[in-house]
C-alpha cells in the first residue's frame, strides 16, 4: 500500500510538475501571473507560489523547500519563486489579487477558508489535469482530505499538510520539578486531564512569571480540543446547528475557564509562544508549524507528546491545501503534451 503523503514538498512538486508543466510547441499564454519563454521542445516557465509563514524560522523552511523543488524540477524547465505573505491580512490580500487577476500561480489557504475561495470562481479545477497524467496517483493522499477538496466532480487543490495538535513541553522544567513528562505519562497510559492539571499547577510559579500551560485561541484549537475531549462538539450530529450548549461541551469550556481562573497559563495568546521559547511555559499546545521556531529559539531540552485524554481521546486537526489560480499563465492543457 502506498504511503499517504502529507508533506509540503510532495503536493508542491505535484502541482508544479503535473499541473503547471510547460508543453513544447504550444501557443504562448497571454493571461495570468506566471511567465513562460522559449520555443521548440521545451519552454522555460516561472511559477510564483505563496504560503503564510508564522515566523522567520518557518519562512526559512519554505525557502529551503523552494530550493528542493527547483532542484527536483530543473530538467523540466520550471523555476519556482517563493512569495511569502504575512499573517495579518493574508486572506484578504489573496482575494484582492484574485479579483485583480494577479494572484500567485499557487497559494496555500487554511482548510476552513476553502469554500470562500472556491466560490470566487478563480480556482483551477485540477481533475482534468490529474486524469490526463497517468503517473499522478491521487491515492497518495488521504481520501478524506481529497473529499473535502472535491465539489461537483471537480478537485480544487492538493493538501499541503495535515497537522494535529500536540503538547510541546520543556523537559528541563519537568525534570527539575521531579515530575514525569507528558511522553512518559502517555507511555504509561496515564496522560489525562488530571495529570495535566497536576503538572500545570506544580510548574506554575507566579513569582518567576512561569506558567504550567499555554495555548493560543486565535483560531480556536485549544477550546475546541477541550470540547471534543469532554465528549462534546461545536455542532449537532447533522452539522446543521450549534451544540456548544450540551453538557459535554459545557464541561470542556469549564476546564478552559478553570485554567484561566487558576492563572495556570498566560492571559494573552501571543505571549505564550514567546514565553515557551524563553523557558517560561512548561507545556504548550500547538501544531507542527511551531517546531522551526522552537528549534531556533529554545535553549533547553524539549519534546512533544500526544494531547492529554479527557473523557475521550481527542486532538485538533489543522489542514490546508495548495490551490492554483485559474488565470495562471501556464496551465498544462490536457492532450497538448
Amino acid at each position: 500500500m502506498l504511503r499517504k503523503h502529507t508533506l509540503s514538498w510532495i503536493a508542491l512538486v505535484a502541482l508544479l510538475a503535473t499541473v503547471l508543466a510547460a508543453c513544447g510547441g504550444g501557443q504562448q499564454p497571454t493571461t495570468g501571473t506566471g511567465s513562460g519563454t522559449g520555443s521548440g521542445e521545451q519552454q522555460s516557465v516561472t511559477i510564483r507560489w505563496r504560503t503564510r509563514p508564522g515566523d522567520a524560522a518557518e519562512q526559512r523552511v519554505y525557502e529551503e523547500l523552494n530550493a528542493l523543488v527547483n532542484e527536483k524540477l530543473k530538467d523540466k524547465g520550471i523555476t519556482a519563486v517563493y512569495d511569502p505573505a504575512p499573517n495579518q491580512g493574508y486572506f484578504e490580500k489573496l482575494k484582492t489579487e484574485l479579483a485583480a487577476g494577479n494572484a500567485p500561480d499557487i497559494f496555500w489557504i487554511g482548510g476552513v477558508e476553502l469554500a470562500d475561495f472556491v466560490n470566487t470562481a478563480q480556482i483551477l479545477d485540477l481533475k482534468p489535469l490529474i486524469d490526463a497524467d497517468s503517473s499522478f496517483q491521487l491515492s497518495n493522499f488521504y481520501p478524506n482530505v481529497i473529499e473535502q477538496l472535491t465539489r461537483d466532480g471537480k478537485i480544487y487543490g492538493l493538501p499541503r499538510d495535515i497537522s494535529t495538535m500536540v503538547v510541546y513541553y520543556n523537559e528541563d522544567l519537568f525534570k527539575a520539578a521531579g515530575l514525569k513528562t507528558p511522553k512518559e505519562l502517555a507511555a504509561e497510559g496515564n496522560w489525562n486531564w488530571e495529570t495535566m492539571l497536576d503538572a500545570a499547577r506544580k510548574l506554575t510559579d507566579p513569582a518567576n512569571q512561569q506558567y504550567g500551560l499555554g495555548f493560543g485561541n486565535w483560531w480556536g484549537p485549544a477550546w475546541g480540543y477541550f470540547v471534543y475531549a469532554a465528549g462534546g462538539s461545536p455542532f449537532t450530529p447533522d452539522r446543521r446547528g450549534c451544540a456548544l450548549n450540551t453538557p459535554e461541551s459545557i464541561e470542556g469550556a469549564k476546564m478552559v475557564r478553570l485554567l484561566y481562573d487558576e492563572k495556570l497559563l498566560p492571559a494573552g495568546d501571543a505571549d505564550g509562544e514567546a514565553l515557551f521559547n524563553a523557558g517560561k511555559v512548561a507545556m504548550y499546545f500547538n501544531g507542527r508549524w511551531f517546531t522551526p521556531g522552537v528549534r531556533t529559539n529554545a535553549q533547553f531540552n524539549w519534546d512533544v507528546a500526544v494531547m492529554p485524554e479527557g473523557k475521550v481521546k481527542s486532538t485538533w486537526l489543522f489542514w490546508g491545501p495548495y490551490l492554483v489560480h485559474a488565470k495562471t499563465a501556464n496551465p498544462q492543457p490536457p492532450g497538448k503534451c
